[in-house]
């Protein structure tokens, strides 16, 4: 079985030379991992967590013989987690191809992220505006998503077919961040202003000046 890193230049190098070990990065700690492993992914995902992470260099690695990594599944991605040292001769670099349809159903994904973000910065200011940790935890959130945001390939999501999933979404009784918000003329999305942190601020106008085509549409939905 082949599995795929990815990774920066500085660590592409390395690894090719060294190999990889088990360890906790900057992402895996933003995430808030607190054991050192490997982060792989199969052929389908490895290019959805290239763009997410913003890395161009991309490592082949084979696992035959190797004990079976952790696996965890997120909608259309996969992840493996692996905690012992594999040696650079498992190890080539690869360029992955860059599959369209599903960046833009990543992309989508990520729509339905911000949904659930604007759902819960509607509820922590109307339940629990004086709890910091929740307060903190939403502009983490939001900082990791103004990383993300702007790495995707938006140009090629389907906009009919990302309005569709709002309205299927609304139509099953799930939020998203254009339904209204309570009794007022806002939706949801226009809550995360209500926040007025400099992070949260740069979320709210990304949102706006990119996603306006989606912002308005008519889910039959309201939030209380």
């Amino acid at each position: 079985m082949y599995l795929y890193h990815v990774t920066n230049k500085e660590n592409f190098h390395k690894i090719l030379q060294t190999g990889l070990q088990p360890s906790i990065g900057h992402n895996s700690s933003h995430a808030g991992e607190d054991k050192p492993m490997i982060y792989l992914a199969d052929a389908y995902s490895a290019p959805l967590w290239q763009t997410i992470l913003g890395y161009r260099y991309a490592l082949r690695i084979d696992m035959a013989g190797l004990p079976e990594p952790e696996k965890y599944e997120y909608d259309d991605m996969t992840e493996y987690m692996y905690s012992e040292p594999i040696p650079p001769e498992r190890i080539v670099p690869v360029r992955l191809a860059d599959r369209p349809r599903a960046q833009g159903q990543l992309c989508v994904g990520y729509i339905h992220t911000l949904s659930l973000f604007s759902l819960q910065t509607a509820i922590f200011l109307d339940r629990y505006a004086d709890n910091d940790k929740m307060r903190q935890d939403l502009i983490n959130w939001a900082s990791t998503l103004n990383e993300v945001l702007p790495r995707l390939h938006w140009s090629q999501m389907d906009p009919e077919y990302c309005r569709k999933k709002l309205i299927e979404e609304g139509e099953d009784g799930e939020y998203t961040l254009c339904d209204t918000w309570m009794y007022s003329k806002e939706r949801l999305w226009e809550q995360i202003r209500k926040l007025n942190t400099p992070t949260t601020d740069a979320l709210y106008e990304w949102i706006k000046d990119h996603l306006s085509s989606y912002l308005n549409v008519n889910t039959g939905g309201w939030c209380k």
